[in-house]
């Protein structure tokens, strides 16, 4: 970063003088914060899912997905910008994906807690069925003794497989993208 600060200053002086100059102009090295690109649709998506949902009752909503565990050798970017400028896209830096040595691993989350990160290897519907009865059902039973609760997930095609539903009682929560079932 100096050294593209420097040839773009054509600046002659030591690294040294430049980073106190910088630094009395208020600017101090700080890793650039990430940020996913959402499309405008995603944006109303989630903007329909907020009008729509002011009066649930979130405490009963259980919550789940897969996340890569990424080895990849992506470091923070470094940049010089003012106090309180953390999010201003000018001092960003965005990303479209992940590493390539990865590990998947799916959980659920709640209001009052969450369930045991479980391995996944290759996921397909029979994969996935086995997790939501063998590993989400005896954890949330824990936490819901009586059962009610409503279960979002996205609408990954093996999600909505028809082994899958066959075993849910799924409703269509179309405005969110995403798949709402009471258990």
């Amino acid at each position: 970063m100096q050294g593209f600060v420097k040839l773009l200053l054509a600046f002659l002086g030591k690294k040294t003088t430049l980073i106190w100059r910088v630094n009395e102009a208020g600017l101090r090295a700080r890793h650039a914060a990430v940020k996913e690109l959402l499309t405008d649709e995603h944006k109303l998506y989630r903007l329909a899912f907020a009008d729509s949902n002011v009066d649930r009752k979130w405490d009963r909503v259980i919550f789940s997905d897969e996340s890569i565990f990424s080895s990849a050798n992506d470091r923070p970017v470094l940049v010089y910008r003012p106090w309180g400028e953390r999010y201003n896209s000018q001092y960003m830096s965005t990303c479209t994906r992940s590493g390539h040595v990865f590990i998947l691993c799916w959980d659920w989350i709640s209001h009052d807690g969450a369930g045991m990160l479980h391995r996944v290897g290759h996921l397909d519907s029979l994969q996935y069925q086995h997790i939501l009865h063998i590993v989400m059902l005896p954890s949330i039973r824990m936490l819901y003794p009586d059962g009610i609760i409503h279960f979002q997930q996205d609408h990954s095609s093996i999600h909505d497989s028809l082994l899958v539903q066959d075993r849910c009682r799924p409703t269509s929560n179309s405005l969110t993208g995403r798949r709402e079932r009471p258990i």
